[in-house]
């Protein structure tokens, strides 16, 4: 398999950041064999969190890359990696622009930035409008919960994702 992950948190040392870290390890660990490509925009220092992790990177800041996909539908991320791609997984939901028939499994961890937006600051209620996360999720092939009361609050708050389509991947 040939998967692109949207890198975008890595390096950032938190939350998303953290959880990206140690997934693509266990990943890189579980299926070496497979291609693990994490797209990280910009031009921070970053290491790849696994050998059979491969760092592809973009000169442009994330934002302003990002921005772009969610304003314009461009640049898609598969095409930023050169194409020829089985699936992208995404994190967390946060602007991002696909080609339409790349499957795409999006990790939602809480609907903070629904439920209390007000705990964020102008420029975040933007940029999460923006990432359109119910939108993502209802593209989505597959969208994963770190818990089961994440699941049904997703279900609760009438999410467009089918219950078979949502599932719960424990940290």
């Amino acid at each position: 398999m040939r998967v692109v992950v949207d890198a975008r948190h890595l390096g950032a040392g938190r939350g998303v950041a953290r959880h990206l870290e140690g997934v693509l390890r266990a990943l890189g660990e579980a299926y070496p064999e497979d291609e693990w490509l994490a797209f990280a925009p910009g031009r921070a220092p970053l290491a790849p969190p696994h050998p059979a992790v491969r760092l592809v990177r973009h000169p442009l800041p994330s934002r302003a890359l990002f921005g772009a996909a969610a304003l314009c539908g461009r640049p898609r991320l598969d095409r930023l990696v050169g194409g020829a791609l089985d699936a992208v997984w995404a994190p967390a939901p946060a602007p991002l622009a696909l080609s339409g028939s790349l499957p795409l499994v999006l990790t939602v961890h809480d609907r903070s930035f629904e439920a209390r937006p007000r705990d964020f600051t102008p420029y975040e209620r933007v940029w999460h409008r923006l990432a359109r996360p119910r939108a993502l999720a209802a593209r989505a092939a597959l969208v994963l919960t770190d818990t089961a009361a994440v699941r049904s609050d997703l279900l609760a708050a009438g999410w467009p994702v089918a219950p078979e389509r949502l599932r719960v991947v424990p940290p």
